[in-house]
């Protein structure tokens, strides 16, 4: 029995076939596997880039063996050690990655929103926690600046879609910056309404450093604001303001019709109507008008409470009606 290989290496047993006549066999060999011995940052550290941006290069670590070779399929883990206060966005394309044929496993970096050191740890299995490796890298704030250019301040009826698209426009030190991605949301709307939305969540800026998305109005009127954002910039995030409004107004008797009363007395109920528009929404804040039009001849003293009121918000507006001295409709 022969044995080949050094102490402290995993042994492999080979039988191997002799080529002679008979059932003649061979002496058992005995094979060493090979040991992993250390793991080393082998690229990527130390490098800066801007706030919310991908690293150029890879963060790399390469496996070796006692006998210094590279060793394939070890697998290292990436993770972050510590990271800006406050920051996020941060991300590793891969987090669990095994080494190739040259012993390499790598990952790339995508910086947080804010400036700062992002500490990366890795750690290969089979090793002690006191090998585990750090990557330091940098990153600072952006020159870009984001600044509305049109579509603030737009209103419509409920339901429609604003006539010009919301426009923002990214510059570096007063030049323009394409290919920067824009962050669209809603971030508010009149309670309980629906239906309101953007063409879309991102949008990237041209060659001129404009970008722009289209707004339609939800259901209710009133006030809409919606926010455009770029990651880093300086005057981020913007926000545009759209209001949807009434198309149409139809009025409605709620209640008080058909009563009687004794002449020179004050029915016991309101006249009360509804305003709303013509999606069936409440109109507030809408003036009314009340008007007797007509009374018995030779009546006198008929009145109302108020000839005009503002509707509440329900669209309700009343008023009472006093009768005259005389009997009649």
């Amino acid at each position: 029995m022969f044995r080949v290989g050094k102490a402290g290496r995993r042994a492999l047993w080979l039988l191997p076939l002799l080529l002679a006549a008979g059932l003649a066999t061979g002496p058992l060999l005995r094979v060493d596997a090979a040991t992993i011995s250390s793991a080393t940052m082998s690229g990527g550290d130390h490098q800066t880039g801007t706030v919310g941006s991908t690293l150029p290069n890879p963060l790399s670590m390469t496996v070796m063996d006692s006998d210094n070779h590279p060793v394939a399929g070890v697998n290292v883990h990436f993770d972050f050690g510590s990271v800006p206060s406050g920051a996020s966005g941060q991300s590793l394309s891969a987090k669990d990655v095994a080494t190739d044929a040259n012993g390499q496993a790598s990952t790339r970096l995508t910086l947080g929103n804010t400036p700062g050191t992002y500490n990366v740890t890795a750690q290969a299995s089979q090793l002690p926690n006191d090998q585990t490796r750090t990557f330091t890298e940098n990153a600072v704030a952006s020159n870009n600046s984001l600044a509305m250019s049109s579509g603030s301040g737009q209103s419509a009826s409920a339901n429609a879609t604003l006539a010009s698209p919301l426009a923002v426009t990214v510059t570096d030190n007063g030049n323009a910056v394409s290919g920067a991605t824009v962050t669209w949301s809603i971030i508010s709307a009149p309670s309980g309404a629906t239906g309101q939305h953007l063409s879309t969540s991102t949008t990237t800026t041209d060659s001129g450093g404009n970008s722009f998305n289209s707004f339609t109005l939800g259901n209710l009127i009133g006030e809409y604001d919606i926010q455009a954002a770029v990651s880093g910039a300086s005057g981020s995030p913007q926000t545009f303001i759209a209001r949807a409004t009434s198309s149409a107004a139809n009025i409605a008797t709620i209640s008080g019709s058909g009563q009687s009363g004794a002449a020179s007395t004050t029915l016991s109920n309101p006249f009360v109507v509804r305003l709303t528009d013509s999606n069936g929404n409440p109109l507030s804040g809408q003036p009314v008008n009340f008007n007797i039009i007509s009374q018995p001849s030779g009546s006198s003293g008929t009145t109302l409470s108020n000839f005009s009121a503002t509707t509440d918000s329900n669209g309700q507006a009343s008023t009472f009606l006093t009768l005259g001295n005389m009997p009649g409709t």
